[in-house]
Protein backbone atom coordinates (compact mmCIF):
# COMPACT_ATOMS: atom_id res chain seq x y z
CA UNK A 1 0.00 0.00 0.00
CA UNK A 2 3.03 2.34 0.27
CA UNK A 3 3.83 2.62 -3.13
CA UNK A 4 0.35 3.47 -4.33
CA UNK A 5 0.22 6.04 -1.38
CA UNK A 6 1.23 8.99 -3.18
CA UNK A 7 -0.99 8.78 -6.43
CA UNK A 8 -3.90 8.06 -4.78
CA UNK A 9 -3.19 10.50 -1.57
CA UNK A 10 -2.03 13.03 -5.24
CA UNK A 11 -5.42 12.06 -6.86
CA UNK A 12 -7.84 13.12 -4.09
CA UNK A 13 -6.27 15.80 -3.53
CA UNK A 14 -6.32 17.24 -6.83
CA UNK A 15 -9.67 16.39 -7.00
CA UNK A 16 -10.27 18.59 -4.06
CA UNK A 17 -8.45 21.13 -5.10
CA UNK A 18 -10.00 21.56 -8.61
CA UNK A 19 -13.50 21.76 -7.23
CA UNK A 20 -12.27 24.64 -4.18
CA UNK A 21 -10.05 26.34 -5.66
CA UNK A 22 -11.56 29.26 -7.37
CA UNK A 23 -12.98 29.56 -3.39
CA UNK A 24 -9.98 28.56 -1.30
CA UNK A 25 -11.88 26.71 0.53
CA UNK A 26 -12.40 22.93 1.15
CA UNK A 27 -14.77 20.45 3.54
CA UNK A 28 -13.59 16.89 3.68
CA UNK A 29 -16.38 14.36 4.50
CA UNK A 30 -15.87 10.61 5.41
CA UNK A 31 -18.19 7.93 5.94
CA UNK A 32 -16.89 6.30 8.84
CA UNK A 33 -16.39 8.91 11.88
CA UNK A 34 -13.35 8.20 13.25
CA UNK A 35 -10.89 10.65 15.08
CA UNK A 36 -8.39 11.70 12.35
CA UNK A 37 -4.54 11.02 13.03
CA UNK A 38 -1.67 12.87 12.68
CA UNK A 39 -0.85 12.30 8.83
CA UNK A 40 -4.60 13.90 8.36
CA UNK A 41 -3.05 16.82 9.93
CA UNK A 42 -0.55 16.69 7.91
CA UNK A 43 -2.53 16.58 5.27
CA UNK A 44 -4.36 19.75 6.51
CA UNK A 45 -1.03 21.83 6.80
CA UNK A 46 -0.13 20.74 3.18
CA UNK A 47 -3.56 22.34 1.93
CA UNK A 48 -3.05 25.14 4.15
CA UNK A 49 0.41 26.06 2.77
CA UNK A 50 -1.09 25.47 -0.82
CA UNK A 51 -3.34 29.13 -0.19
CA UNK A 52 -6.47 27.49 1.20
CA UNK A 53 -7.77 29.67 3.97
CA UNK A 54 -9.83 27.18 6.06
CA UNK A 55 -9.87 23.39 5.90
CA UNK A 56 -12.86 21.74 7.65
CA UNK A 57 -12.43 17.91 8.33
CA UNK A 58 -16.03 16.31 9.45
CA UNK A 59 -14.72 13.10 10.74
CA UNK A 60 -12.63 10.65 9.04
CA UNK A 61 -9.27 8.44 9.49
CA UNK A 62 -6.52 9.17 6.66
CA UNK A 63 -6.34 5.47 5.79
CA UNK A 64 -9.87 5.75 4.12
CA UNK A 65 -8.39 8.38 2.32
CA UNK A 66 -5.99 6.69 0.80
CA UNK A 67 -7.96 3.01 0.25
CA UNK A 68 -10.98 4.79 -0.98
CA UNK A 69 -10.81 5.74 -4.73
CA UNK A 70 -11.71 9.59 -4.96
CA UNK A 71 -15.17 9.30 -6.06
CA UNK A 72 -16.67 7.45 -2.88
CA UNK A 73 -14.74 10.76 -0.89
CA UNK A 74 -17.71 13.35 -0.07
CA UNK A 75 -16.25 16.87 -1.08
CA UNK A 76 -18.70 19.89 -0.29
CA UNK A 77 -17.65 22.46 -2.35
CA UNK A 78 -18.93 25.71 -1.83
CA UNK A 79 -19.22 26.48 -5.57
CA UNK A 80 -17.86 24.99 -8.87
CA UNK A 81 -14.22 25.75 -8.91
CA UNK A 82 -12.33 25.31 -12.41
CA UNK A 83 -9.49 23.00 -13.67
CA UNK A 84 -6.11 22.70 -12.10
CA UNK A 85 -2.93 23.13 -14.41
CA UNK A 86 -0.13 20.22 -13.99
CA UNK A 87 2.07 22.82 -12.04
CA UNK A 88 -0.38 23.32 -9.37
CA UNK A 89 -0.54 19.51 -8.93
CA UNK A 90 3.04 18.98 -8.86
CA UNK A 91 3.43 21.66 -6.09
CA UNK A 92 0.54 19.43 -3.99
CA UNK A 93 2.14 16.05 -4.51
CA UNK A 94 6.15 17.80 -3.52
CA UNK A 95 4.46 18.99 -0.77
CA UNK A 96 3.13 15.48 0.02
CA UNK A 97 6.42 14.00 -0.30
CA UNK A 98 8.47 16.77 1.78
CA UNK A 99 6.10 16.78 4.70
CA UNK A 100 4.63 13.13 4.72
CA UNK A 101 8.08 11.33 4.13
CA UNK A 102 6.55 8.00 5.64
CA UNK A 103 4.10 8.06 2.39
CA UNK A 104 6.82 8.19 -0.39
CA UNK A 105 6.80 4.87 -0.31
CA UNK A 106 9.53 2.17 -0.82
CA UNK A 107 12.25 1.52 1.23
CA UNK A 108 13.65 4.54 2.99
Amino acid sequence: MRSRAIPLISTVLLNYISMTRKQKRVQLLFRKPEPADMRFETIIHILEDCGYKKVNVVGGHFHYMIDKAPNEIKAIPTEKGRKVGKNYFNKVRRNVMRFCPELRGGQR
